[in-house]
């Protein structure tokens, strides 16, 4: 019914993982609407992403499959040195827990 996946990206100073993410933040604000194509094991979906918010805090965006069954969200923030990601990719009509999990990896590697 789910599937997550984090990231965690650490840089050689907080400056230098600043600037990556704003650069990422930049490409992401072009990706609004697009849409493409996704081969899987089962056959090609075709997704489409919409881009909720791209800026310096945090970047967050949701993938869609046009047969409405899969939804994903990232959701991206920079902290100190590095960078931290989650995918949290469900069936539609169940529950999105992205913000729970970001917000758990977060204070775990705060801690």
């Amino acid at each position: 019914e789910y599937t997550i996946s984090n990231a965690l990206v650490v840089f050689e100073s907080v400056a230098n993982a600043q600037q990556q993410f704003e650069q990422f933040s930049s490409r992401m604000q072009r990706c609004d609407g697009v849409r493409g194509d996704l081969n899987t094991a089962t056959g090609s979906e075709s997704w489409h992403i919409q881009v909720i918010h791209a800026g310096d805090d945090e970047v967050n965006w949701t993938r869609k499959n046009d047969s409405g069954k899969w939804s994903c969200r990232l959701i991206a923030r920079p902290r100190a040195n590095y960078i931290a990601s989650v995918m949290y990719c469900r069936l539609v009509d169940a529950d999105d827990k992205a913000e729970q999990v970001i917000s758990r990896l977060l204070d775990k590697l705060a801690g």
